[in-house]
């Protein structure tokens, strides 16, 4: 076999493919016959891209690494009725007062199932932009927590909040 056949071979994808997927030498030999433009190459040639071909296609690739949420997710859990959000037993804020906004987030947090992102769940108000009031309530979420385990955040567009666990401070 010349290496031109193979470079030939090789520069075809549909043979070399069709070849590795078991279409057949007779399939092979036919779009030889039709093609004769293409210089002369044996049956014997094909088999030989093929073979290298599913050699490189068999060889060992690391694999990907898929990332599966542990068994028990950890979750907060927002009581409406107490106006408590709590995470694993304790209490992270209490609402003694009225907070529409804050409270809003938390109670749709709560009905998704706290994913780890939800759109703007506010109404819309004339009198302060979306993204600003959006803003507030998120930077009031993370103020006085009486048990600062959880973080929330914007997403960068004004238009969603996200959570996430605190890092515990293992400075002190």
């Amino acid at each position: 076999m010349a290496p031109a056949d193979l470079s030939v071979l090789r520069g075809k994808r549909v043979l070399i493919t069709g070849a590795a997927r078991g279409i057949g030498a007779a399939l092979a030999e036919h779009v030889f016959r039709e093609q004769p433009q293409w210089p002369q190459a044996t049956l014997s040639a094909l088999a030989a891209v093929a073979k290298e071909t599913s050699v490189l296609a068999t060889a060992r690739r690391p694999a990907i690494e898929t990332r599966k949420p542990p068994a028990a997710v950890l979750k907060p859990c927002w009581n409406a009725n107490r106006r408590e959000l709590s995470f694993e037993g304790l209490i992270v804020k209490r609402f003694r007062v009225p907070a529409r906004n804050q409270e809003t987030i938390l109670s749709v947090f709560e009905e998704e199932g706290w994913v780890e992102h939800i759109h703007d769940p506010l109404p819309v108000t004339h009198d302060i932009d979306a993204p600003t009031r959006l803003h507030d309530a998120i930077n009031r979420l993370n103020r006085c927590q009486i048990n600062p385990l959880l973080r929330f955040h914007g997403d960068g567009k004004g238009t969603g909040v996200f959570w996430e666990l605190c890092q515990p401070d293992l400075s002190g």
